[in-house]
């Protein structure tokens, strides 16, 4: 592989081995908890970097059809922390594929986004998946620094007896894995973690 694609790879990778760390140790309730509902649990945040980056390998550099299912993301539930990491183990493993063998001057090559019927060249497409999972990254790890004071404020709020998913509920909190959305996409200026805003972008 050329230095400067193996470079991306490696790139990717580091990212994923940061929201490794965030998942790690969580219970299945912190991968669905969300802080209110319009916001995105760690669960839906991880499947969404997936899909968006095999999208944009795929789909995008490679010109093949991946079958992602954008609206099914955000409405995952459920997924075990070892799911979810063997699906960017995944998404790595095909975008290491589809940049095998391709040079510096096919940065430059044109690509439609099937998406939006947007022309971008590769390289672009590349930056952005990238920049597309730093993003997320941060508020993975912000999610969990929230579950983790939510689990703290709810232990110390509660009665001896209550069980935590009732102290939860009972302090106005959502109960895991809320009902998604269906509202049409909001503008881009919406918070970075809305599901209306994720759904305006990739």
């Amino acid at each position: 592989m050329q230095p400067y694609y193996a470079d991306y790879v490696s790139n990717l990778r580091e990212l994923h081995q940061e929201i490794r760390g965030a998942v790690a140790g969580l219970p299945q309730e912190a991968l669905d908890w969300t802080p209110g509902s319009e916001t995105n649990s760690i669960g839906v945040l991880v499947v969404h970097v997936a899909g968006a980056q095999r999208y944009w390998a795929e789909d995008v550099i490679a010109g093949d059809a991946s079958g992602r299912d954008r609206e099914a993301e955000f409405q995952v539930c459920g997924l075990p922390a070892d799911s979810l990491i063997l699906r960017l183990g995944e998404s790595e493993a095909y975008v290491r594929q589809a940049l095998e063998g391709l040079t510096l001057p096919e940065l430059e090559a044109a690509r439609i986004s099937p998406r939006s019927g947007r022309e971008v060249t590769m390289g672009w497409a590349m930056g952005h998946a990238l920049k597309h999972t730093a993003l997320h990254v941060g508020q993975i790890q912000i999610m969990r620094q929230l579950w983790e004071q939510h689990r703290a404020s709810a232990r110390s709020q509660r009665k001896p007896g209550v069980r935590f998913a009732a102290s939860t509920q009972g302090a106005g909190m959502p109960a895991p894995c809320p009902g998604v959305s269906h509202e049409q996409p909001g503008p881009l200026s919406g918070g970075p973690m809305t599901r209306s805003s994720l759904r305006t972008r990739i």
